[in-house]
């Protein structure tokens, strides 16, 4: 392998004469000119690999870990959504609308799709390809481990060629017979015999993105600078350094975008000055004309020329008697988590120089919203300061007042758009950090702060905890009240029950859960969000009205059972009368919400006076997985399930990539109920939080149900 050696003594000047101009005149090449964003898609659980437009379409593809492909032509308005069976597709290329190259990260290498990515084909096998780059008819792609492949007639057949790097490759550069690529921290390489031998560019090192201009100058980030060449890897110039950069492009009009640790960048004039457009640090970028999409790990985000934000009026709506019900994950790194229901009540006005004041039950301080200036500020001690402006764009930064400490906090502002209570609301959060810790509070139009967490760093327990909105009732000046809630519904397991004794005890379980139950922990009690479960029940069978009987479960602590006993009163119910009856439960948002199982009409059963019609209904009649208790859990959860037929049983838990996590059952047994113990800590290994899921197969029965583990 070659050095090319060209001109170093003009590259050693212009370093020292680059790095004097910083050094004197610090930032002032560096401007902010926050552009307006929005946030077109975003993942809850899951993440984005990648982003790609086909030059033709100005399709928007979007790759997600979760085997998902997002494809959009209005710039994010509506999405189509494909289902890949192949995970992990980290590179994509839209050859034409008929063909889509894409790589995945596993072992079946290179993938095709001539229906627009609705169905694919492995057609060379490679293990984790990270880029792919199209020129004319050539394909090249790139692993993780440095290999290099070639296809010259559009990935019908494929030539592994030689490679100067054993690090990843981020980038393939065409022009004319040389062929470029960029090695992550491992150098820039060229080649003019398609592949066969490479030659090193100098002595430059990155992140391995190396781009053209449309005059066919070259650029590449080395440690961090940006350089640039005229003269295609002679005489080459910093442009500027970044911190921790993360990745490089150039749109159609030669401007540069530098994405790093302090947002993404962007020169218009060829790196003479740079301005910072966006907060995110952008892992892709890529352009429809002069509208530019960005891709961070869980957001999508467009910027269109001549879109402007709402910015709503209302973000902090403040009326004495409003209520606010969050739920609470609180974690200390010497307690571990713990749970609650917090509330949040506007218990108070005041005037305080003509202007209207607000304090809230848990806060020492006075709140304020102006909606002239759309903008709210908080009191304490006769000391007043900013609290949120609400006008700012996404990245924009204000002095945020902390009256604890009496000091102002650089803080960030980022806006969104989320549904929250069954509709869409734009949202603004600010957030900072403090005493160690990341600092946020959301607020969404008409509701006020929908989430928030906050945390300390200092002598004794370190702590930070998150709360989200879970009801809300919130009044106007004129005494109305809007009411929001989530109306989760309660997760009920029971089997319905067909007949009845009229002289006996009637016992049966069944099982009540709740997204928001958690069992107690060394540092919380319990959370049961569904306080309420009972049998409403009467006669079917009575001439006129019947009179409406109730009969209350009693729930068995630290479990998700409830156990009842009926006993017929003889006076309203005879031998062969059919009772109606079904499920009532009661939850403990702010205004507590009923819930009905059927949710139309009743359950109907027989009353005969046999014990036998007992023992029939608690006969095992069928194959049932049930959920598991608690859930979310940390560390250890139970697993209840019931079996018909003698025959194996296999019980097992998988991560969400299908990777079998632990065996749990594998034995004959007997018709019955069982239940197993499973903990987060398999082996000698502790799983990472996420989403599990557990099978249970018995004969030609195969049932799978998904839990989380928090820790």
């Amino acid at each position: 392998m070659k050095n090319i050696i060209t001109n170093s003594g003009l590259i050693k000047t212009n370093l020292k004469l680059f790095l004097l101009l910083i050094f004197l005149f610090g930032l002032e090449a560096t401007y902010t000119q926050i552009l307006p964003w929005k946030n077109i898609l975003k993942a809850n659980t899951n993440s984005f690999y990648t982003i790609a437009i086909s030059k033709e379409s100005n399709k928007l593809y979007v790759s997600s870990d979760n085997r998902y492909l997002f494809k959009t032509t209005d710039n994010g308005v509506s999405f189509d959504t494909t289902f890949n069976s192949y995970n992990s597709v980290k590179a994509f290329l839209p050859i034409n609308n008929e063909l889509i190259i894409s790589g995945q990260y596993g072992s079946s290498g290179v993938l095709k799709s001539t229906d627009d990515g609705n169905t694919w084909t492995s057609i060379y096998p490679i293990w984790r390809i990270t880029e792919l780059y199209n020129n004319g008819n050539d394909i090249w792609g790139g692993t993780e481990e440095g290999e290099i492949i070639l296809s010259s007639d559009l990935g019908n057949e494929w030539t592994k060629l030689n490679s100067p790097t054993t690090r990843k490759i981020n980038s393939f550069l065409a022009d004319s017979t040389i062929i470029f690529l960029g090695s992550y921290y491992n150098g820039y390489f060229f080649s003019t015999d398609r592949g066969l031998s490479w030659n090193r560019i100098l002595d430059f090192s990155g992140i391995g993105f190396i781009r053209q201009d449309s005059k066919r100058g070259m650029w590449l980030m080395s440690n961090d600078t940006l350089f640039y060449t005229p003269s295609f890897g002679k005489d080459w110039t910093p442009k500027g350094t970044f911190s921790n950069s993360r990745y490089f492009e150039i749109d159609k009009y030669d401007n540069l975008y530098v994405s790093c640790y302090d947002g993404l960048f962007r020169s218009e004039n060829y790196g003479t000055s740079w301005g910072k457009i966006a907060a995110y640090k952008s892992d892709k970028i890529v352009f429809s004309d002069s509208t530019i999409f960005i891709m961070d790990y869980n957001s999508i985000y467009v910027h269109v020329p001549g879109y402007k934000p709402l910015h709503e009026k209302n973000m902090f709506p403040l009326s004495v008697n409003s209520i606010y019900q969050y739920f609470v994950n609180r974690y200390g790194n010497h307690s571990g988590y713990s749970y609650g229901i917090g509330t949040r009540k506007v218990i108070r006005d005041t005037s305080i120089n003509a202007l209207k004041y607000f304090k809230f039950s848990n806060s020492e301080s006075w709140y304020r919203y102006d909606p002239d200036s759309n903008r709210a500020f908080i009191r304490q001690n006769g000391n007043e300061g900013l609290y949120c402006d609400f006008n700012l764009l996404n990245g924009e930064t204000f002095e945020k007042y902390d009256p604890k400490y009496n000091v102002y906090l650089t803080t960030t502002i980022f806006e969104d758009s989320i549904k929250i209570f069954g509709s869409n609301r734009n949202t603004i959060e600010w957030y900072n950090h403090q005493w160690g810790y990341y600092n946020y509070e959301n607020f969404a139009n008409n509701i006020g702060i929908i989430d928030f967490t906050d945390g300390y760093s200092g002598s004794g327990p370190d702590y930070e905890h998150y709360s989200k909105l879970i009801s809300a009732l919130i009044y106007d000046s004129t005494g109305n009240y809007s009411y929001y809630s989530e109306d989760i519904k309660p997760e009920i397991v029971f089997s319905p029950l067909n007949k009845l004794s009229l002289y006996d005890s009637n016992n049966f379980t069944m099982q009540v859960s709740h997204k928001y139950n958690r069992n107690s922990t060394p540092y919380s009690g319990e959370i049961v969000y569904i306080d309420t479960v009972f049998i409403e029940y009467s006669n079917n069978n009575s001439v006129g009205s019947s009179p409406v009987k109730f009969v209350g479960g009693a729930r068995t602590p630290l479990t998700s059972d409830y156990k009842f006993s009926l006993l017929f009163d003889t006076s309203a119910f005879k031998l062969d009368d059919t009772v109606k009856y079904r499920i009532v439960t009661r939850d403990i948002q702010i205004i507590p919400k009923y819930f009905y199982e059927p949710s139309d009409g009743y359950f109907t059963a027989a009353i005969g006076s046999l014990n036998s019609f007992r023992d029939e209904n608690t006969e095992i009649k069928s194959y049932l997985l049930y959920n598991n208790y608690p859930n979310p859990f940390n560390p250890t959860t139970f697993i209840k399930y019931d079996i018909v037929k003698n025959g194996n049983v296999s019980l097992k838990v998988y991560d969400v990539l299908g990777n079998e996590v632990a065996t749990l059952v594998n034995e004959e047994k007997q018709p019955g109920s069982y239940e197993v113990e499973f903990q987060s800590t398999v082996g000698n290994q502790q799983l990472a939080s996420g989403i599990y899921f557990y099978q249970l197969r018995a004969g030609e029965f195969v049932q799978t149900k998904k839990m989380v583990l928090l820790r």
